[in-house]
């Protein structure tokens, strides 16, 4: 089964990320960053990136969340870097607010440097939401890796920058079998449209991530 799957989806389109299939980002990640979830969830994303802190590039990676949001969040204490104040946002004690992704702007977004979520996969949804938010930041996203080959990406990928395969993703994590879809990475930047295709990683024999 797989998120473009015929079989009836979920509320929302919530699957959430296991950190198998943010393994390979990581590499592609600086070794200290600020980022912004627009679509957590339960914060199972955060949660894997924050599981490589200390660990990968030699030790000195360490994600920084500005903030984590969701037009219906199931986690409401999704833990921002402790270091750093609140931001206006985050109330209560609650890191994870109620938010439309498409709300989000510049103002919301100007202290970080990525956009980093698996969104929902519907295409009305998908392309709208690489559009406003590379907008905005840099943008991190996983969906699937079919998607690069379709006509519908042909406007999209002037500004994406890079894709990393991940493979199939088991998105549900007792299920015997993983997804049908391979998946991907796909950096998206609106300040940088480029006049060659985007650089693409494929996978690796054995994982560096943590070289």
């Amino acid at each position: 089964m797989g998120k473009r799957s015929n079989f009836k989806r979920r509320d929302r389109d919530f699957y959430p990320t296991p950190v198998e299939a943010v393994e390979p980002l990581i590499a592609h990640l600086p070794e200290r960053f600020t980022y912004i979830e627009p679509c957590s969830g339960d914060g199972a994303l955060i949660k894997a990136l924050g599981s490589f802190e200390g660990v990968a590039h030699d030790g000195n990676f360490c994600p920084l969340l500005e903030y984590a949001s969701d037009i219906a969040p199931t986690a409401h204490t999704i833990l921002t870097n402790p270091l750093r104040p609140l931001t206006r946002h985050e109330q209560n004690g609650h890191r994870a607010f109620i938010k439309d992704v498409f709300a989000t702007s510049y103002e919301d977004a100007k202290n970080a440097d990525f956009f980093i979520t698996n969104p929902p996969w519907s295409r009305d949804v998908l392309h709208q939401l690489i559009s406003h938010l590379s907008d905005l930041r840099p943008t991190w996203l996983l969906f699937d890796a079919d998607w690069m080959h379709t006509k519908q990406a042909t406007p999209y990928l002037r500004f994406c920058r890079k894709i990393v395969s991940v493979g199939r993703v088991k998105w549900i994590p007792d299920s015997p079998n993983t997804g049908k879809d391979n998946c991907a990475w796909y950096l998206f930047d609106q300040d940088s449209v480029f006049q060659v295709p985007p650089e693409f990683w494929g996978r690796v024999a054995e994982n560096h991530a943590l070289d």
